[in-house]
């Protein structure tokens, strides 16, 4: 199995349009976790999911395999304003006070905010931050999920 390469999961088919911007995601994962179950139980429909185990890539061709399943929802929008992402998975999920870290098959999940900025992580980085207001606080904390960063270099993340 040379030719095979493990991913923790499914890179995401968006790229950033402009040199700066935000991918906001929500992520579920499990061994076990059957994307179409999580779908039911949750009330929306993955925008990208996958089973553990042995897959096609689509555009190599390579065999790839998938270290666990996982269920993942984007925000859907282009935007600068990390509190329009979060309105905008909150409003997908019928029931935003559901906590996702009870379903069955679900072990771990995540509220993933990519952000690409032309000068993260340089010595000359102009400032980034992000506030997060008290009701966003408490609806992840409802979710059950943490929350994580991510910091590209401007024209670093992208599809080949």
């Amino acid at each position: 199995m040379a030719d095979t390469q493990w991913l923790a999961e499914e890179p995401p088919q968006r790229h950033f349009k402009t040199g700066n911007g935000l991918l906001v995601t929500l992520y579920l994962y499990g061994d076990e976790l059957d994307p179409d179950t999580v779908s039911a139980a949750v009330g929306v429909a993955a925008d990208r999911s996958r089973r553990k185990g042995p897959y096609q890539g689509s555009t190599t061709g390579r065999t790839y395999l998938q270290r666990h399943g996982f269920w993942s929802i984007d925000s859907g929008i282009e935007s600068d304003d990390l509190h329009e992402h979060l309105k905008a998975i909150l409003d997908r999920l019928p029931d935003p006070g559901m906590n996702l870290m009870s379903l069955p098959q679900v072990t771990s999940g995540r509220f993933d905010v990519l952000v690409q900025h032309p000068n993260a992580g340089s010595d000359t980085s102009p400032h980034i931050g992000f506030l997060l207001e008290a009701h966003e606080v408490e609806a992840l904390a409802r979710l059950g999920v943490c929350f994580e960063l991510t910091f590209y270099l401007a024209g670093w993340y992208c599809e080949d």
